[in-house]
């Protein structure tokens, strides 16, 4: 999780508040504390491959 938010350059706070979930938790999951359930992981997975075809489709003026 943490490389692919890397790549995108969002930090955890970021991440967590334009999924719906607590940076805080976010934060866990990268440092293996927790371990996302499926829904959260899909909000997760979701809201990156979003962003990531935002960036392909990006046509500068």
């Amino acid at each position: 999780m943490k490389y692919y938010r890397n790549i995108r350059g969002i930090s955890q706070e970021m991440l967590g508040n334009l999924s719906c979930i607590n940076p805080y938790t976010i934060k866990k999951y990268e440092y293996g504390i927790r371990n996302p359930k499926p829904g959260q992981l899909l909000k997760i997975t979701n809201y990156l491959s979003r962003m990531q075809q935002s960036i392909r489709n990006f046509t500068p003026i």
